[in-house]
């Protein structure tokens, strides 16, 4: 005797109401997820003092988010760290790498090009200079937690973490989204400096 239709759907909704609920179970996890890391980060306020500030680079810092931290650095500090990512625009470079009265500036270029490249650079020039306090320019909100892991591992010193607001297109804001929840879960795998 051949199962009646309404027995097949019976023996397949188990299945794909288990499948719903999984689905429904990594939304709701990345929604926290990305809550915590991307939304609502914690975002340090530019302290009176700090031995250094630094500007990460990346893809959407553009030339304001330089001059902004650059503003803060004759108020703020001696020291002025710029990660320099526009090796094939050197004009570019030259010009937020240019010299600032009154603050000694390092322009790195980070081998590899990455977060974790800065943060190894950051974690050398505070150890050659002694510096003990730093405050960090992230690339954006989306890029300070991340930013904090990482240079936690290779800075001992007490961390500030900060950005400069930049608006984004909903594409950039999406693929953000997408680029820094796999750099938050590559953090939590990959251990050390």
């Amino acid at each position: 005797m051949r199962p009646s239709h309404r027995s097949h759907i019976r023996r397949h909704h188990p299945v794909r109401r288990a499948i719903a609920v999984i689905a429904a179970i990594v939304v709701l996890a990345w929604c926290i997820f990305a809550a915590r890391f991307l939304w609502f980060p914690h975002v340090d306020k530019q302290p009176a003092h700090v031995d250094a500030i630094v500007q990460l680079g990346g893809p959407h810092g553009g030339v304001d988010t330089y001059e902004a931290t650059r503003s803060l650095a004759s108020d703020h500090t001696t020291n002025l760290v710029i990660s320099d990512p526009y090796t094939e625009k050197p004009e570019l470079g030259a010009r937020i790498c240019a010299p600032e009265p009154g603050v000694a500036v390092y322009c790195i270029h980070p081998d590899p090009s990455t977060t974790r490249g800065e943060a190894q650079a950051i974690g050398k020039l505070a150890e050659e200079h002694g510096w003990s306090h730093i405050m960090v320019y992230a690339t954006g909100k989306y890029h300070v937690a991340r930013a904090r892991m990482i240079i936690g591992r290779c800075y001992s010193g007490d961390l500030d973490v900060g950005y400069h607001k930049t608006p984004l297109s909903w594409k950039d804001t999406i693929w953000e989204w997408a680029y820094q929840t796999g750099g938050v879960a590559k953090v939590l795998v990959q251990r050390g400096c």
